[in-house]
């Protein structure tokens, strides 16, 4: 969930899968005998997947945590802590570990299956029982202790709500947005803005608040993408480039290329990550039949569809054959139900080859960006414009951030907050139930 988990699996070895005096099973006892002893077992699915919870209690579960990354030793209940795991000299994987009570940790890994040995067969190695069934045990784990409220965050609120959507996260950009907000994020501004408001009671302070809290509010319009990957439309003339493009964005064959026209009858989509300096995030990117007049009626359904995907879009990227003469004639950018239209990104593509497009006037209607789907070139500036167009291109990891309803509530009830008294309430509730 810090990186790519192809990436991080091509660069793994099994030394550690390899390693003698693994403890014995023993048997498994309850009440007070068992929370003396260490347990560790995969929360979620037995199965690969995007992210793996391992849950290890126990009163020596810190010292086994800390066994493969010294930093479990300074976090505090409630924390969220980066960190590489490491095991006799082998790195294992760059995971997330939660302190979720003073016996149980959780380590956030990657989902696959080597990777979760790997972590359990180093817990195994330090002493820790690693049960068959786990269910068994949900009656006598101290996981299920009322768990302390977190001492280390003054926004205890906040971080419950960033707990509760880790699971959704696999990128490392997001997870660091995260994971400041209950420190430099939005927990960060609410004490700011309590600040200003006890500093300067007056209404010019008040008024300040209200608009900073309208642009937190309009601008996670935009964060949102980063938790609801957006769908970016690929659309434009037959033989333009569009499969060869989406192959190049999702770094495998994802869709059929052709010089053949009309190679394309469905719509085909993929999840990509796109880039632009530090910021990340994934996205779904649709490839789609090239628009023509046809008489072949399997073809006019593909393209009617086509029609249709764009209707769904964020993002709309127009793609065009840079070696042809004349601009195609385009349809009409789509007016969604809410009365807005998803942003056009013109892409010339071919650009390996002499380029005859007089392309210019494009740049009146939307962002234009100069690509060679075949070689490569300019797919990083598209990331770049794609990520602009989404409202991202200036995000940093500590931005303010609002991602739930309850957050999304009570800063839109301080918009309109009446009195100084009101407003700091409200802040206050922001950060803390």
């Amino acid at each position: 969930m810090i990186m790519c988990m192809d990436d991080k699996i091509n660069n793994i070895t099994f030394n550690a899968l390899a390693q003698p005096a693994i403890p014995e099973p023993r048997t498994i006892r309850t009440g007070d005998a068992m929370r003396r002893e260490l347990y560790a077992w995969r929360l979620t699915a037995d199965a690969t997947g995007a992210i793996a919870v391992i849950v290890v209690v126990g009163s020596r579960a810190r010292d086994a945590v800390a066994e493969l990354n010294p930093r479990a030793r300074d976090i505090s209940t409630g924390a969220v802590k980066r960190a590489t795991l490491v095991f006799q000299g082998q790195e294992i994987d760059d995971v997330l570990l939660v302190c979720r009570s003073a016996e149980t940790f959780e380590i956030h890994a990657h989902g696959g299956i080597a990777v979760v040995e790997q972590i359990l067969t180093a817990l195994r190695t330090v002493g820790a029982i690693v049960p068959d069934e786990p269910s068994a045990l949900a009656d006598v784990l101290p996981g299920n202790e009322e768990v302390e409220s977190p001492e280390y965050s003054s926004a205890p609120a906040i971080l419950r709500e960033i707990l509760a959507t880790l699971p959704m996260v696999d990128n490392p950009f997001v997870l660091r947005l995260l994971a400041c907000q209950h420190i430099a994020g939005l927990a960060g501004w609410a004490g700011k803005a309590q600040h200003e408001l006890s500093v300067r009671p007056r209404v010019q302070s008040l008024w300040s608040v209200q608009v900073q809290a309208q642009w937190l509010v309009r601008k996670s319009a935009y964060l949102r993408h980063f938790l609801q990957p957006p769908r970016i439309v690929l659309i434009g003339p037959p033989n333009a480039g569009k499969s060869t493009l989406l192959n190049v964005l999702a770094g495998r064959c994802a869709s059929i290329t052709s010089t053949v026209a009309g190679t394309t009858r469905d719509w085909v989509d993929v999840t990509i990550r796109l880039t632009a300096g530090a910021v990340s995030l994934n996205a779904v990117v649709v490839d789609t039949a090239g628009l023509r007049t046809t008489n072949d009626p399997l073809e006019q359904e593909a393209i009617r569809r086509s029609h249709q995907q764009t209707q769904h879009a964020e993002v709309v990227v127009v793609v065009l054959d840079g070696t042809t003469e004349s601009i195609p004639v385009l349809p009409p950018p789509v007016e969604l139900s809410d009365g807005s239209s998803p942003a056009w990104i013109y892409v010339i593509n071919k650009i390996d080859q002499p380029v005859r497009m007089e392309f210019g006037k494009l740049s009146e209607r939307g962002t234009t960006v100069q690509v060679s789907a075949l070689c490569g070139d300019g797919i990083g500036e598209l990331h770049a414009a794609i990520v602009e167009t989404l409202g991202l291109g200036y995000c940093a990891a500590n931005t303010p951030w609002v991602w739930t309803l309850r957050q999304r509530r009570i800063l839109e009830a301080l918009t309109v907050a009446k009195t100084l008294p009101d407003a700091e309430r409200m802040l206050s509730e922001l950060c803390a139930i």
